[in-house]
Formats: structure tokens, C-alpha cells, sequence
């Protein structure tokens, strides 16, 4: 299976910090499941016409990074 997001794995990180930087950046309260979700699409969005079209496995290396990207978001916050 080809893996769509990780043909520019630099690329990908910086959406992921631009996106997460984005939606959580600034004075951000609590942050559920649902902001992760809509963050992930957001970032697939950039890849395809509709999120929907990502594989099951794109998203949730997407939901990965995002998730990963908020227990460093004082860094994004500073960097991105």
C-alpha cells in the first residue's frame, strides 16, 4: 500500500505543525477526541479532495502526529 503522506516527510511535518499550531496555538482549553479528528482531516485535506479518501492507515498516522505534535506544542509554538 502506498503511503500518500509520507512521499515528503518534511512536508508533512510542517502541516502537521501549521495545522496544530493553527487550531490549538493559541489560549486553547480542553482538547478532545472530535479536535483531534477535525485536525487530522484538516492536514488530509492538503492531499486529497476529501479526507475521506485517505486510507484508514494515512489517517491514523495522521491522528498520530497531531497527537504527538500537542505534547510539543510549546516548541511549535515557538518555531512555527
Amino acid at each position: 500500500m502506498h503511503i500518500k503522506i509520507l512521499d515528503d516527510v518534511a512536508k508533512f511535518d510542517d502541516l502537521v505543525c501549521t495545522e496544530v499550531k493553527w487550531m490549538f496555538g493559541e489560549d486553547c482549553g480542553e482538547i478532545g477526541t472530535s479536535d483531534i479528528s477535525i485536525c487530522a482531516n484538516n492536514i488530509l485535506g492538503c492531499y486529497y479532495n476529501h479526507p475521506s479518501e485517505a486510507s484508514d492507515e494515512e489517517f491514523y498516522i495522521v491522528r498520530n502526529s497531531v497527537n504527538h505534535a500537542l505534547s510539543n506544542l510549546e516548541y511549535i509554538r515557538q518555531n512555527y
